[in-house]
C-alpha cells in the first residue's frame, strides 16, 4: 500500500555505496517524505 518494498530497496543501496549519513537522509526526506530539498 505505501510502497515499503521499493523504499526497503532504495535504503539497501545507500549502505552498500559509500555515501554519507546527511546524503541519505537528506535522499529519504526528499523522496519518502516529500520534503524540499535541504542542499
Amino acid at each position: 500500500e505505501f510502497d515499503v518494498e521499493r523504499k526497503w530497496r532504495e535504503t539497501r543501496i545507500f549502505q552498500i555505496a559509500p555515501i554519507s549519513t546527511n546524503l541519505i537522509l537528506s535522499y529519504l526526506g526528499e523522496h519518502v517524505l516529500g520534503m524540499p530539498r535541504s542542499y
